[in-house]
């Protein structure tokens, strides 16, 4: 559909519900597609070309990137499958976690009109979990 006008351009066939944009280029990465998590779908000739094993793909023009299991990054050309080049990410250490706590104490005293709950509290924090 064009856009802001919202008349029909073109129509095609798609498998899934669950579409993404690509990066850049005339491509729609469907997830997931038949027993693959993503597939590519060329907007220009309505054919998928490409499915994954894996979820995290991009495409970007005629490349692909594609993150292993081991968290190997790889640019590859989308249309041949062919690996370009491979970068290992190093492992990014966790930090520590902190939490706030929070503590409300309650004086409840009876007069003339009742009870009353009046609050009388404080906070501190503690760290760690």
């Amino acid at each position: 559909m064009s856009f802001p006008q919202g008349e029909m351009v073109e129509e095609v066939p798609i498998e899934t519900r669950n579409l993404q944009t690509s990066s850049h280029g005339d491509y729609v990465l469907m997830r997931p597609i038949k027993q693959y998590p993503v597939g590519v779908l060329n907007l220009k000739t309505k054919k998928i070309f490409a499915a994954n094993t894996r979820d995290r793909y991009d495409v970007f023009e005629d490349f692909a990137v594609d993150q292993r299991i081991d968290g190997e990054l790889v640019l590859k050309h989308a249309s041949s499958d062919e690996d370009i080049s491979k970068v290992l990410l190093p492992r990014s250490p966790t930090g520590s976690f902190a939490c706030f706590c929070t503590v409300a104490r309650f004086e409840i005293s009876r007069g003339l009109r009742g009870i009353t709950r009046r609050r009388v509290g404080s906070s501190r924090g503690c760290a760690g979990l």
